[in-house]
């Protein structure tokens, strides 16, 4: 079994080298490869498929021969988790990354629909230059086939058995290596600028579909860190969060891009498309090097570490090299970018990226600082806090002048709506003892959110939706689901409390109106791990039960590990979380109890934006489909 997974990864990178090779000989010869070329890449998929469910299988079915599989489960691990083990190490997540890289060539090979049959040929190539690097990778350096010829005895990391989180890095994946077509695309362009008006008339779903997977795994990862970690956070700045964080930025400012008519931006979409999938290979190494202390990175060798380092330098290198050489082929028509709507756009998107440089400096400043013998440097949610913060007013500014300018609403209608979003900022602001930035934070927002409600309902309640229509519509929510996320994150962070305390069963607390009575402690087995569990009761001022929770310890044997599990009581407007610690003396035990008001409208505003996406990505779809019938 082991010698025939290793077979079916070495046939796909030949494959791959095949689909190099006709890749040029259709450019350089004029001949039409394309359709041998689509077989190679369907054969790469199903060969990487049939090798990732044959790794599936040994974890089902505790294949102990398999070095891997003995390091990352344990026979008493729930089915489901033994599925979800596969992804939770290195080389497992590198070939996931790899059966989603090939999933996307399929798609693009099969989907991409053009009379232009060399630019679809030379995007293919290149898609299969960077999979070599990664085939050579799992092949020869971090290779998940391996024989165990020790008697190993592992299991999944306790922290990683969590239903919420085992789907996180397969959604996050299909967002950071979706990523591949752009950039592939982008040297396409850059090798033949002809091209340009075949990608720039499809490439919107090309740069949605990620952008709409990275979002939702970027919310299932909060909303992990929230309900899991037990310090009732939900963003740290953690580096691995930034460096999932980062491309989506990036795709965002291309969103914004093609959003303009009769796009003159060439050079800066190229060049954006380029440095979106570099992020994503940043991102990499920072997971996989071990080079910066996270949660989530995975602890590996130098050896995988200088490959991935010299795999992105190659790749990074390469495409910034041609990008230098090709560029001056593009021009720049200054009258057109001169047009309001267009400089609002690429001024959003300028903000955009310079907020990207911004993470970026911050994220892997602490490996320069060691790799120039300065010593361990930490970068934390100080720095994040003190330069993102003029960066989101700037663009908040922006959005607001969008809506007046642009979208050139009546000045009647501007009076009335920074008026009341004035008044209600500063009632907010009276009741709360707001901050003087959390003040301007929340008069910015107010005005936006009220722009783009009043825009909503004077779009959608009209008899007939156009196109454009439409579109502005998706906008608006976009726009509203960001506005939303970013106030409850204010609102949250300003009016949250905290108590930290030993408590006894019996003993009761108060915290925001709300008493919490400490009820009794329970044990029992369940699983893979036995469980100490506490109850505690939620009660308002008249004594009434308003709800119980069970925060518990998860003592997990073969990991030889505890693990602290929250609770949570919620409503529309507050969260209260309940965190059971160590025993400290016999019958007391560390307890911390968070109150947090408005906190899930942070996951709101962020489904609202993944809504937006589908509105457009649906939207776009619909009108190639008319096109294709207009053709007939």
């Amino acid at each position: 079994m082991i010698l025939f997974a290793n077979y079916t990864l070495a046939f796909a990178l030949a494959l791959s080298l095949l689909q190099i090779v006709l890749s040029v000989m259709s450019v350089k010869k004029n001949y039409d490869f394309l359709s041998i070329m689509k077989r190679c890449v369907l054969s790469q998929t199903i060969l990487i498929l049939s090798n990732f469910f044959l790794l599936i299988y040994c974890f089902v079915s505790d294949d102990r021969s398999v070095a891997y599989v003995a390091y990352h489960s344990s026979l008493d691990l729930p089915v489901f988790f033994k599925v979800c083990a596969l992804w939770s190490a290195h080389e497992g997540s590198l070939l996931l990354w790899i059966l989603i890289q090939t999933i996307w060539m399929s798609c693009f090979a099969y989907f991409f629909q053009t009379k232009h049959h060399y630019f679809k040929v030379t995007v293919l190539g290149v898609m299969a230059f960077i999979n070599i690097f990664f085939y050579v990778f799992i092949l020869f350096i971090s290779n998940p086939w391996l024989y165990n010829n020790n008697v190993i005895h592992g299991s999944l990391t306790p922290v990683l058995q969590d239903y919420g989180l085992s789907i996180h890095p397969p959604i996050l994946y299909f967002g950071y290596v979706g990523t591949i077509v752009i950039f592939s695309a982008a040297i396409s362009i850059l090798l033949n600028p002809k091209w340009k008006d075949v990608w720039n008339k499809r490439a919107i779903n090309w740069v949605i579909i990620p952008w709409i997977f990275l979002t939702l795994g970027i919310i299932l990862g909060s909303w992990w860190a929230y309900r899991e970690l037990g310090w009732g956070g939900w963003w740290f700045w953690d580096p691995v969060e930034n460096a999932s964080f980062l491309p989506w930025i990036s795709m965002t400012a291309l969103i914004h891009l093609f959003r303009v008519k009769k796009n003159n931006f060439d050079l800066w979409i190229i060049f954006l498309s380029l440095i979106t999938f570099a992020l994503s290979l940043i991102g990499t190494f920072l997971v996989r090097s071990g080079a910066l202390i996270s949660v989530h990175s995975f602890a590996n060798s130098h050896q995988t570490a200088n490959y991935i380092l010299f795999m992105i330098s190659i790749i990074i290198g390469l495409s910034y090299l041609l990008f230098f050489i090709r560029g001056k082929k593009f021009s720049i028509n200054i009258p057109l970018i001169m047009n309001k709507r267009n400089l609002f756009l690429l001024s959003s998107s300028g903000i955009l990226f310079l907020s990207i440089l911004i993470i970026l400096i911050g994220t892997t400043f602490p490996i320069l600082a060691r790799a120039l013998n300065y010593g361990e440097v930490v970068v934390g949610a100080p720095y994040f806090d003190i330069v993102f913060k003029p960066l989101l007013i700037i663009a908040l500014i922006l959005m607001n002048f969008y809506f007046v300018i642009v979208r050139k609403l009546r000045v009647k209608d501007c009076i009335l709506v920074y008026s009341i979003s004035i008044f209600v900022a500063l009632i907010l602001a009276i009741i709360i003892d707001l901050e003087s930035i959390s003040l301007f934070f929340l008069l910015n927002l107010s005005v936006l959110l009220i722009f783009n409600i009043v825009n909503i309902n004077s779009l959608i309640f009209q008899s007939k939706l156009n196109q454009k229509q439409c579109t502005n519509v998706s906008m608006h929510i976009a726009h509203l689901g960001v506005s939303v996320s970013i106030i409850a994150a204010v609102l949250s962070l300003t009016l949250q409390k905290e108590i930290d305390l030993p408590m006894k069963i019996g003993n009761e607390v108060k915290i925001s109106g709300y008493k919490i009575k400490f009820n009794q402690v329970d044990t029992f087995h369940k699983d893979n791990y036995q469980v100490l569990q506490a109850r505690f009761g939620i009660l308002n001022k008249n004594n009434d039960v308003l709800d119980n929770l069970y925060p518990s310890q998860k003592f997990f044997a073969t990991a030889k590990t505890v693990m602290s599990q929250a609770d949570i009581s919620t409503n529309v407007f507050r969260d209260i979380y309940i965190v059971f610690g160590q025993q400290i003396s016999k019958g007391t035990w560390a307890i911390k109890i968070y109150y947090k008001p408005f906190i899930r409208w942070i996951w709101v505003g962020g489904f609202l934006i993944i809504f937006s996406g589908l509105m457009t990505l649906f939207k776009s779809m619909r009108n190639i489909s008319i096109r294709r019938e207009v053709r007939v």
